[in-house]
């Protein structure tokens, strides 16, 4: 179940099941861990861990790190969630860090 949906983009890495699997075009995306990136249409994204980024659509240049990192960005850009349940506040935030376990930025 990896990429089931992908039908454009292009330099992307994905291992582990649902992972970019609702998206139809991604490029330059890095998904791994079960649900990682899953439903990203935006570029230059970076999810490691179970679920990490799962929600991320067309948000940027973001990075998660961690299970369920960053979980709740849907459109935010250039945010970056290092740890177990770190996330934003809001869906579209720009520009913001959260580090540690379950750090809300």
């Amino acid at each position: 179940n990896v990429g089931t949906a992908l039908v454009s983009g292009s330099n992307n890495i994905a291992l582990g099941n649902y992972v970019l699997d609702v998206t139809t075009g991604v490029s330059n995306a890095i998904a791994i861990g079960d649900g990682s990136l899953r439903s990203a249409t935006g570029t230059h994204n970076i999810g490691i861990g179970g679920s990490a980024l799962n929600l991320t659509t067309s948000g940027t240049n973001n990075v998660a790190l961690g299970k369920f990192a960053g979980s709740i960005n849907t459109t935010g850009s250039s945010n970056t969630f290092i740890g177990y349940e770190t996330d934003a506040s809001a869906n579209n935030l720009v520009n913001a860090t959260a580090i540690g376990n379950g750090a809300i930025v």
